[in-house]
């Protein structure tokens, strides 16, 4: 059964565009595999607009859980990642987001190389710089050559964002970066998993 939740949850409302403590009516955990989230339905103390938010369910160390940060499913976010991404890089892909919908291009790409980066340390790829971290991910096998030329337009675009006084990155550059982005973080923390989990469904009948 639904039930209301005791703590507080923080969550963007689109309507009053600022981050607000919703007032929490009803939740609904789900702790089965593979649907293990919890699903909260909050009211803006500011317009009362509905806002519906999910989080992903940690599993520790010691045997217990935790609950990761909220992402709002209601009203749609413009973009986001998925609860399996880790939450670091779901912040920052948020805030390049936000740089694009602020028109803010420049800053857009950057955020999203800096996406980029924080997959690279996640996934332990060695190298002393992007490029080779990058070609270390391709070697290991976590992602393939269209991938891999996807990830390296992301560097180049970014060090072109950060070094060149000239850079002309419009609204689709940045737009064509955000789906770039998107398409790695889920492939390496979202698809991955489900095609293993697949191929070990499939090898169980």
């Amino acid at each position: 059964m639904p039930r209301v939740p005791s703590e507080k949850l923080a969550v963007d409302c689109p309507t009053c565009q600022a981050k607000v403590i919703g007032e929490n009516r009803y939740s609904l955990q789900l702790d089965e595999e593979p649907f293990q989230q919890r699903f909260t339905l909050l009211q803006c103390p500011r317009c009362n607009a509905p806002l519906l938010v999910g989080q992903g369910i940690v599993r520790l160390g010691d045997g217990d859980s935790a609950f990761s940060e909220p992402y709002r499913l209601f009203p749609s976010p413009a973009r986001s990642l998925g609860p399996a991404v880790p939450e670091t890089i779901r912040r920052t892909f948020s805030g390049a987001e936000k740089c694009h919908r602020a028109g803010v291009y420049e800053a857009c790409v950057l955020m999203c190389r800096k996406v980029l980066e924080q997959i690279c340390l996640v996934q332990n790829a060695s190298g002393k710089n992007l490029a080779q971290m990058i070609d270390a991910l391709k070697a290991s096998g976590v992602i393939d050559k269209q991938l891999y030329e996807w990830a390296d337009e992301l560097r180049l675009a970014g060090n072109q964002a950060a070094h060149d006084v000239d850079a002309n990155l419009d609204s689709t550059d940045a737009g064509d970066l955000l789906d770039f982005t998107e398409a790695l973080a889920e492939y390496i923390f979202t698809l991955r998993k489900k095609f293993e989990e697949f191929q070990l469904r499939r090898m169980l009948k």
